[in-house]
């Protein structure tokens, strides 16, 4: 039995937030994601094409990648700088950048800002909830505006094929894969519509 004092004392387990960023950093650095972010290049730009950017305007794209949303920004004139944990999503930005000589700036670093996230660490997809963005970006800005888009993405390929090339470039599905026992990789492929 705990008592009281001992109950308000007691501190959480230590998260080892450098093993978690390690472990971040390696599997978006397995496979090849350039090679998916191809597919939504276009809905990228679209997307970028809305918003409107003047001349000027700084733009920090926060997980960049490969600079799908980095570039068409910096082509409409914002002054552009991408930040990504994996260093070789980065190298296709500057490149990709370079290659149409736009004056783009990719750098090493996580969406981390200046605290670790609570115990637990939230999954990534809550970023795509309105409530969400405006409570972790709201007292860092002065207006968040918010409008949800589908994007489909379509493949020129057959499901089981789209598994196969996720499976070969992105690398959380390599991760995920190689966490499974050959019967249940099968399973799992077999799974796609």
């Amino acid at each position: 039995m705990v008592s009281l004092e001992e109950e308000t004392t007691m501190q959480p387990a230590q998260i080892d937030f450098d093993r978690i960023k390690r472990r971040t950093r390696g599997v978006w650095m397995a496979g090849d994601f350039g090679r998916i972010a191809r597919y939504a290049a276009k809905f990228a730009e679209e997307f970028v094409h809305r918003l409107r950017i003047q001349p000027g305007t700084r733009v920090l794209d926060v997980a960049c990648g490969t600079g799908n949303l980095a570039i068409p920004a910096a082509r409409q004139g914002a002054r552009v700088w991408g930040v990504d944990i994996a260093t070789n999503l980065l190298e296709q930005a500057r490149q990709r950048a370079s290659a149409v000589g736009l004056p783009a700036l990719f750098e090493e670093g996580d969406a981390e800002r200046f605290v670790p996230p609570p115990a637990g660490i939230p999954a990534p997809v809550l970023w795509g909830q309105e409530q969400v963005v405006k409570q972790r970006l709201g007292p860092y800005t002065s207006a968040i505006q918010t409008n949800r888009i589908a994007v489909p993405f379509g493949f020129p390929f057959a499901p089981s094929e789209v598994v196969r090339f996720f499976r070969r470039y992105f690398g959380p599905a390599q991760v995920a894969f190689a966490r499974l026992s050959s019967d249940a990789q099968l399973a799992y492929t077999r799974a796609a519509p």
